[in-house]
């Protein structure tokens, strides 16, 4: 479980811009864009689109059209620009658990453990969450099915250049 953003958009020539849109009429008539989701224990995780790959990008679009944008969250929370930053950056506080996986039962999962053994620490990230997983998997001769593949292929995340934030090309929600 965690908390959506999106930018909110009414005017329709600049949501053309945008590959990835919803039509909404919440909280009025007009167009969304999901930016990232924070989820407890995890770095905040963002949707790349063909507007931007990384924060600073993300940042820059919005300052070129902060006139036409509103962020707000799915519980229809509408924050300023800096109170979603803060948000953003408030959330990566949360305090560093160490973790390392272990087989359990034709599967792995994730336990507390000391530092020096951890594979992980909270909040995760994404890509390492990924690449960990699977060679925890491949250890016990476990291979995801081609659809978990696809959710679980590193290729598919990275890391911002500047923040501790990570990015997926994945559509989610």
């Amino acid at each position: 479980m965690g908390t959506n953003f999106y930018f909110f958009i009414k005017d329709r020539n600049l949501s053309k811009l945008f590959e990835k849109v919803y039509i909404t009429d919440e909280p009025e008539f007009g167009y969304k864009i999901h930016l990232n989701k924070l989820s407890f224990g995890w770095r905040p995780l963002f949707e790349s689109n063909n507007q931007w790959k990384s924060f600073d990008e993300l940042e820059l679009f919005y300052e070129r059209n902060k006139d036409y944008i509103t962020i707000f969250d799915e519980y229809r929370n509408k924050y300023s620009y800096d109170e979603y930053k803060n948000r953003l950056l408030d959330h990566l506080n949360a305090k560093r658990k160490p973790k390392k996986w272990i087989q359990y039962n034709t599967d792995v999962k994730l336990v507390d453990c000391e530092e020096d053994e951890a594979d992980l620490f909270t909040p995760f990230n994404h890509k390492k969450y990924v690449e960990t997983e699977k060679g925890a998997l491949d250890k016990i001769g476990v291979h995801r099915s081609n659809y978990l593949s696809m959710l679980y292929d590193s290729e598919l995340y990275w890391n911002d250049p500047k923040y501790d934030f990570d990015w997926t090309q994945i559509w989610f929600e």
